[in-house]
């Protein structure tokens, strides 16, 4: 499901916490007003394209989460071009808790990628900017040709299986393997970048899981997330010209 299919917002607010939910979606994320994850807090359940409406009034007030999963928090509505902030809670977990650093009293959007549970399972995101910022595709499987606009620029692999990306359609072209990384349950792979695996921004065309393993076929390991060795990916991430 992309995150363009949004679900009615149902409302409640009890002792001053307001809790929203996107038709009961299992991923959850709290926001909280100050520092430590205290004060006035929002629950959020699955994504939220504007903390502005007028039924969230949390619009650059979140300094601290809680998250169950893989999310991504945005410091422009509708996940816009500007800073985003990764955090993950690893299989076995069930939540993490942090205080936002570059993007706190700035977050204005929030995507849930995947559950603690989900996170094990194959899927591959192709986001429309760096830092996995604007319009989204999501698939199991895989897409013999993209719907969406030129310019992807990042992606997120989960799932313990290795993908090959073309740069044309139907599985045609150049193209390269991100390899699956060896033996039991992982973590999510993230490329922020594309540039970063020799790919130029809108030259992807084609998607499929599994690598072909030819000659031709240019080879990545790409190494799962977590928590112990990748600040460098977890946490803020700033577009790059």
């Amino acid at each position: 499901m992309t995150s363009s299919k949004i679900s009615i917002v149902l409302v409640v607010i009890i002792a001053g916490v307001i809790q929203f939910s996107f038709c009961q979606q299992p991923l959850e994320s709290a926001l909280y007003e100050n520092f430590g994850s205290h004060g006035a807090h929002i629950n959020v359940y699955n994504t939220c394209p504007d903390l502005s409406h007028p039924n969230f009034n949390f619009d650059n007030r979140a300094k601290s989460y809680c998250v169950s999963g893989l999310w991504i928090f945005y410091s422009q509505p509708n996940f816009g071009y500007g800073l985003s902030h990764i955090e993950y809670s690893p299989i076995g977990t069930s939540k993490i808790c942090n205080d936002f650093s570059t993007i706190a009293s700035d977050v204005s959007s929030a995507r849930a990628v995947a559950s603690v549970n989900t996170i094990v399972e194959d899927s591959f995101r192709l986001y429309e900017h760096q830092c996995f910022m604007g319009e989204v595709l999501d698939t199991q499987d895989g897409f013999a040709t993209l719907t969406l606009p030129c310019d992807h620029a990042s992606f997120i692999i989960t799932g313990s299986s290795s993908w090959s990306i073309y740069e044309g359609d139907n599985y045609t072209g150049r193209s390269i393997c991100i390899s699956a990384p060896p033996g039991g349950p992982v973590g999510p792979r993230l490329q922020s970048d594309i540039r970063n695996v020799g790919l130029r921004y809108g030259s992807i065309h084609s998607v499929k899981k599994g690598c072909n393993a030819l000659p031709s076929e240019r080879i990545f390991d790409l190494q799962p997330i977590s928590r112990s060795n990748d600040s460098n990916i977890l946490g803020a991430c700033r577009i790059v010209n």
